[in-house]
């Protein structure tokens, strides 16, 4: 399980009250005391809500500590950390409050009423400046970043989550006007049923009473049907999302989302079923009954076919953002990491008191190391932090030899910790000069290893070989040397170019210990048991998390993209659908009240041919409105896209093209049934009918 190291005001400013016993003290933060808050979910699953728990000692990492509250149901800290179960105090880490520049804690406040963000982040530039005047040799360190919480939260997640929000607008605004366009074809066609009710005597309040009525009865059933579908839907499409969104697993429907959803669906119903009976009831009866309600469908033809036009334009730029994230899903998947993600087996490791100094640390790595390297089927063994596609954790400022810098202007790379053997358990080919190895040791002369990147970028047209940097600052950085130039692996997952990254040989930087790879011969979870017992055998103290397969370590870093996908190709098939229902609605509807005229015309010689034209210039007018409108939503969509389609021009016309085509070729379906029902109109028949 994973713990957080928090202050002990924490829970009092966030306002949390604990289920049982109490927060942290101020006190609890000196060197030595070990206090812990348990979270209600493990106090549910390992002490059976036990509510005696308050005082007694557990062991976390082989350190016993005395529990002294448990958190509310629900509570969640950091909140896009599902995984973090129980909180200590600063006293495990007194080094992150003791030295000055080292930039290890994230820091949490409560704003004042009526203080924004911008005035905050000025109000911490001024002490950020004062603290750089005081001490003058931190001067690298003297920028603060203030931002809301809930950005912070969203982080990489915000504008897929905003993405997804337009998405959804423009469905309810095309399921909108779709409804719209049926209910005022019905009840334009009851227009002469209000004028005769009217004439005898019926009250222009009784008709508008009744029409609410089928109105919100309407939209009730509707609402009440779609949120049982949407229950269905949210069990099966959250998953998909994975940890890529946070807190997306506690995404439900819950009374808001409830009262919007049946809200709007009944007030769509009974605005759109009032329109026509106003229209016809104030215009008097007399005029209706004459003309048959003529009146009335010329009024709405044209915001009829507005909304047609509507619905096809913001049709086309759900089907464009599907289109081009689909697209770039596939380049996702199909780039090449860098790595060798097959016969890949992954997980981490817990401490203990057996490693809470340096050379602790290092004789369990070692230990752990050889015993996995003996496990039948395993080829490597190694540890790394942080692997490829874990984005960028850890970025460190460097200096070039004979090319120093001011320390603003540093450049700067990714870096990672990593064992002799790491980029052959990863499928990491060395390229030029040598792997790091065992020699490497703390004595030895401080080496790196460079990716290709890093060559390329820091030194382009030169052999990296033998060129030396100064990573970190401090009053005692070490100049180290470059032995090696591995392969370029992905850091970033969505990025569209390799990044520069700089490995240290994890003897000459023991910083704690990574992650542990292995590279096996057999399908990589018939290892896993036996890794699980050579670290029992090892430290039965230290336990075992995070267990991935290299598929299982790439799937993860596009699950973001895949919840996006179905979703956004979800919303793009009902949009077409609702379209298409649109417009066969209107084109029906048109057909229905030229019936007369297209009797004429077959009567007076039109052939089946000009009957079928006559309806799909009707429904090209439409949609080439719509496409031309929507086309330029669709450009200003894929803008918006463009950091979320991989490898793909967000303006590229095949999208915008296939698009098109798509909503031409089901317009062209949906025209066919009402023209082919106004070519075989009789007008013997058409003419008695009027």
């Amino acid at each position: 399980m994973a713990g957080a190291i928090v202050s002990h005001d924490l829970f009092p400013l966030l306002g949390v009250q604990l289920k049982l016993g109490r927060g942290f003290l101020p006190q609890d933060e000196e060197p030595g005391t070990h206090v812990v808050v348990l979270s209600h979910s493990l106090w549910e699953k390992r002490f059976g809500e036990d509510k005696a728990i308050l005082g007694r000692s557990v062991r976390i990492n082989g350190t016993p500590f005395m529990v002294v509250g448990v958190a509310p149901a629900g509570f969640q800290f950091p909140a896009d950390a599902p995984a973090v179960e129980l909180w200590v105090t600063l006293s495990e880490d007194a080094a992150a409050g003791q030295q000055r520049g080292s930039r290890m804690l994230d820091a949490i406040g409560r704003l004042k009423l009526g203080v924004s963000a911008g005035q905050a982040q000025a109000q911490m530039d001024l002490v950020a400046g004062a603290l750089a005047q005081e001490y003058p040799g931190n001067k690298n360190f003297p920028k603060t970043l203030v931002l809301p919480e809930l950005d912070r939260v969203a982080g990489s997640s915000l504008k897929p989550l905003l993405i997804l929000l337009g998405a959804v607008g423009m469905l309810l605004m095309i399921a909108c006007a779709n409804v719209a366009n049926l209910l005022l074809a019905r009840n334009a066609e009851r227009a002469r049923d209000f004028a005769l009710r009217t004439a005898l005597g019926a009250s222009r309040s009784a008709i508008v009473r009744q029409l609410l009525i089928e109105g919100f009865a309407l939209g009730l059933l509707g609402a009440v049907g779609g949120v049982l579908l949407a229950l269905g839907v949210l069990s099966a499409v959250l998953p998909l999302a994975g940890e890529s969104i946070p807190r997306v697993a506690q995404t439900g429907i819950d009374e808001r989302v409830l009262a919007f959803s049946i809200a709007l669906a009944v007030l769509t119903s009974m605005f759109f079923s009032l329109a026509p009976a106003i229209q016809a009831t104030g215009s008097g009866p007399a005029g209706v009954l004459k003309e048959g309600a003529q009146n009335i469908a010329r009024g709405n033809n044209r915001f009829r076919n507005v909304l047609v036009v509507l619905q096809i334009a913001l049709g086309l730029v759900l089907l464009v953002g599907a289109e081009l994230l689909i697209a770039g899903f596939l380049n996702l998947v199909r780039r090449d990491p860098g790595f060798r993600p097959d016969h890949l087996l992954t997980f981490g490791i817990g401490v203990s008191e057996a490693q809470s100094s340096i050379p602790g640390q290092i004789a369990f790595r070692d230990q752990l190391l050889e015993r996995l390297r003996v496990i039948p089927g395993v080829q490597a063994a190694a540890m790394g932090r942080p692997l490829p596609l874990q984005g960028h954790q850890m970025r460190i400022a460097f200096d070039i030899e004979m090319r120093p810098a001011p320390v603003p202007d540093r450049p700067r790379s990714d870096a990672a910790i990593v064992t002799p053997g790491f980029f052959g358990a990863m499928g990491i080919p060395v390229l030029k000069g040598r792997d790091l190895n065992e020699r490497d040791s703390a004595n030895a002369p401080p080496v790196l290893v460079v990716n290709q990147a890093f060559a390329r970028k820091f030194f382009p047209g030169e052999d990296v070989i033998g060129k030396r940097i100064q990573p970190g600052a401090g009053p005692r950085p070490i100049m180290r040397e470059i032995v090696g130039v591995v392969g370029d692996a992905k850091q970033a997952a969505l990025g569209a170019d390799f990044d520069p990254i700089y490995y240290f040989p994890h003897n000459q930087l023991p910083w704690g210990i990574g992650v542990i790879v292995l590279r096996s011969t057999v399908p990589p979870h018939q290892v896993e048991s036996a890794a699980r017992v050579a670290l029992a055998e090892v430290d039965p103290q230290v336990p075992m998390h995070q267990v991935r397969t290299g598929e299982q370590l790439s799937a993860a870093v596009v699950a973001q993209m895949q919840f996006l996908i179905v979703l956004m190709g979800s919303f793009a098939v009902i949009a077409l659908l609702l379209t298409v229902t649109g417009l066969y609605g209107v084109l029906s509807y048109a057909v229905e009240r030229r019936r007369r005229e297209i009797g004429v015309r077959i009567a007076l010689g039109a052939g089946r041919k000009q009957v079928l034209g006559l309806v799909f210039r009707q429904a090209a007018q439409l949609v080439a409105a719509g496409l031309i409108l929507g086309s330029a939503g669709a450009a200003a969509a894929g803008r918006l896209m463009g950091t979320m389609v991989f490898g793909v021009h967000p303006l590229d016309p095949v999208f915008l093209a296939g698009a098109c085509c798509t909503l031409v070729i089901a317009s062209v379906a949906a025209a066919y049934m009402p023209a082919a029902r106004a070519a075989s109109v009789d007008p013997m028949q058409a003419l008695r009918s009027e």
